[in-house]
């Protein structure tokens, strides 16, 4: 039996990078995504270009029932070697602006999903003294903006969570990773409702693509690095920005701003 590759959020971005790249290095995969159509094409795609077997779940991560029924699927399995949470969506708006359970979507998808799928797959990499977890997070983990209050704050989340379970692991074998990424060229900003060209064209942004950010991130998971921010400019950013004093800080961030 092969060993298997999960990727959440696998039809686009860097979840698809991270699907091709774990299928061009063996693994069987499992991709789930929302959008059927699209869902299919990328999982022939990646069968044509490396033979492997690529599995396809049709999930919606904010239905507590189909989250609960996948992470039973993947508990069930004794070959999941990979698993990546990579499943993750933006807001732009000022907190009171958007319904509330928007936010509360935000949540379940970059969080409890995360928690959920890391359990059901732990028992069976400690049983087999190996095994690997990627946690999608974002630079913006690392400093609080305003109109993306929820999703720096999960994305945060996703940092602590993974270096503390990192820690937990180590000793079991398994490699535990939050990959930290700054801005990226998909199709991420479009869903907001933001025009991804319109941010391209912002001078002072270094952009990065899908390829780039995977590659950086499998090289920190063979170095057993915990946190993984790919790109120097995004490394500095993410330093200074964490070391500035807040005062200083929030006068910057709402120079940014305007």
């Amino acid at each position: 039996m092969h060993a298997t590759a999960v990727i959440t959020g696998g039809t686009s971005g860097i979840g698809r990078a991270f699907a091709r790249a774990f299928a061009e290095r063996g693994y069987d995969i499992i991709i789930t995504g929302r959008r059927r159509k699209v869902l299919e094409a990328t999982a022939a795609e990646i069968r044509a270009a490396t033979g492997r077997k690529v599995e396809t779940t049709i999930l919606e991560l904010t239905d507590a029932r189909r989250r609960s029924a996948f992470g039973e699927f993947l508990g069930a399995r004794d070959d999941v070697e990979v698993l990546i949470n990579n499943a993750g969506f933006g807001l732009s708006a000022e907190f009171d602006a958007e319904h509330l359970r928007r936010h509360l979507d935000m949540v379940e998808v970059h969080v409890r999903a995360t928690l959920e799928f890391t359990a059901a797959v732990l028992p069976g990499m400690r049983k087999r003294r190996s095994g690997a977890i990627i946690n999608v997070s974002s630079v913006a983990g690392f400093f609080p903006m305003p109109r993306g209050s929820i999703y720096s704050a999960s994305k945060a989340f996703l940092i602590s969570f993974s270096e503390s379970l990192a820690m937990e692991v180590r000793k079991d074998g398994i490699r535990v990773q939050a990959l930290c990424p700054g801005m990226t060229r998909t199709d991420f900003h479009d869903h907001m409702g933001v025009s991804g060209k319109e941010i391209t064209q912002r001078r002072f942004l270094v952009w990065m693509s899908p390829e780039r950010v995977v590659e950086a991130s499998l090289g920190a998971l063979r170095r057993n690095r915990v946190v993984c921010i790919p790109g120097v400019f995004n490394r500095v950013v993410a330093r200074v920005f964490s070391h500035t004093p807040r005062r200083i800080y929030y006068r910057l961030v709402a120079g940014i701003r305007k």
